[in-house]
């Protein structure tokens, strides 16, 4: 009885293995699939595109500021409120 419960103990180890060897390579064909072509960013490849930083085309009204409607009231209780 104690052979057969190396043989197995052995046996599920060697299904183990093969279980993380398929999740593996299913993740490195995903991961094949996703990038297009395109370098990965996630390994450090430097040929990745940099992100430009959003810059507004118009300047940023504060809460606080008088309205630029004219009307003399603050921006939050007057056209701040539509938004």
């Amino acid at each position: 009885t104690l052979s057969r419960l190396d043989i197995d103990r052995s046996s599920n180890e060697r299904e183990q293995e093969r279980e993380l060897q398929r999740r593996r390579e299913s993740s490195k064909r995903l991961r094949t699939s996703q990038t297009n072509g395109l370098p990965d960013p996630i390994n450090g490849s430097e040929d990745a595109p940099q992100a430009e930083p959003f810059q507004r085309q118009t300047v940023k009204i504060g809460r606080n500021e008088p309205c630029p409607c004219g009307s003399g009231k603050k921006y939050k209780h007057c056209c701040g409120m539509q938004q």
